[in-house]
Formats: structure tokens, C-alpha cells, sequence
């Protein structure tokens, strides 16, 4: 079955930030806990931890594009 990640709440003003570096790419078998992209805000950098375990099926934002509070980030092929 597949699942997506979503962008958690952020918390900035205007909601948005930016995924700046990929950590992961397609094909990749991911766990839970395991640091999968960063994200920048106009306040913070973060490192976003995957909530599935499973293989990247689809990486669904390009690094450097900005992205919102809950938006699907990538696809997983859960265990």
C-alpha cells in the first residue's frame, strides 16, 4: 500500500518555508525517525524525520520549491 508524507505545522507566520535538500531519493528504502529532507522558514532550519518505513516511491516537491503546512511530500510503499 502506498502512503504519502505530508509537511508537518511549521508554525511560521505566513505557514510556508521551503524544502531545501533532498536526503532521500526514489527508490531509497526509508524507516521511521530517519531524516528525509530539510526545511527552511524564515526563522528556522529543520530536519524533517519520515513518519513511514518502506521505499520512496515518488518525491512529489523539487528541492528549493516552497511548500505548505500538511502538503503531500513523498510517496511511500509502506511495509
Amino acid at each position: 500500500m502506498e502512503e504519502q508524507i505530508l509537511t508537518p505545522i511549521i508554525g511560521s507566520e505566513d505557514g510556508q518555508a521551503v524544502l531545501s535538500t533532498w536526503s532521500i531519493k526514489v527508490g531509497d528504502q526509508i524507516t521511521v525517525g530517519q531524516i528525509i529532507a530539510t526545511i527552511e522558514t524564515n526563522k528556522a532550519v529543520l530536519d524533517l524525520e519520515s513518519t513511514k518505513k518502506g521505499e520512496v516511491k515518488e518525491l512529489l516537491v523539487s528541492a528549493g520549491s516552497e511548500i505548505e503546512d500538511l502538503q503531500p511530500l513523498v510517496t511511500v510503499a509502506v511495509e
